[in-house]
């Protein structure tokens, strides 16, 4: 397992193309993005291999990050029961 950095990147109230605009920040600045998730609440959580260019890329385009964090990341195979498997907290080997 490794860990990388979470960014909780505010994308805003609802607003459409909000979500294309952080991505093309990140584009524009070659940036790849490794994972991703937006919650309901309008919060974008991004990895990638380089987080304070990834934040400075965000905030230059008008977002605002308010949290970082520590992620453990894993790579899984895709079948019905792996994330459990994956658990570091259960002691079972990964697949």
């Amino acid at each position: 397992m490794q860990t990388a950095k979470d960014l909780a990147i505010d994308l805003g109230a609802d607003r459409p193309g909000a979500l294309v605009k952080a991505a093309e920040a990140m584009g524009k600045n070659g940036i790849n993005i490794d994972g991703f998730a937006v919650t309901g609440d309008g919060v974008l959580h991004l990895v990638a291999r380089d987080p304070m260019a990834a934040r400075r890329a965000v905030e230059g385009a008008g977002f605002k990050v308010h949290a970082q964090r520590e992620v453990i990341v894993v790579d899984v195979e895709d079948r019905p029961g792996t994330l459990a498997d994956a658990d570091p907290g259960t002691r079972r080997p990964l697949h």
